[in-house]
């Protein structure tokens, strides 16, 4: 999988990543369809600190997307594979 990481201070790079893999048996794996940037994304990237917090690099964008789920833990039961969800946490 891709994601933009932002590696310090203006600075941005396009990384290839591991598939993820089931943390607990409430997990939900999604693969990305669209991804957003908001306006926290963009202070991320031109400010070391935000709202008085310091910026902890490498720092992953895009936290509001819309995903398809692709695997279910065990213990899920309100969502199914193949099921489209929108993320904003």
């Amino acid at each position: 999988m891709k994601a933009i990481y932002l590696t310090g201070l203006r600075q941005a790079r396009l990384e290839d990543l591991p598939e993820p893999d089931f943390q607990s048996p409430d997990s939900v794996i999604l693969k990305t369809r669209v991804a957003g940037l908001c306006g926290s994304d963009l202070h991320y990237f031109i400010s070391d600190t935000v709202g008085g917090d310091p910026v902890h690099y490498p720092w992953i964008t895009g936290h509001e997307c819309s995903a398809e789920v692709i695997k279910t833990g065990s213990e899920v039961k309100n969502y199914r594979p193949g099921q489209l969800v929108v993320v904003e946490p």
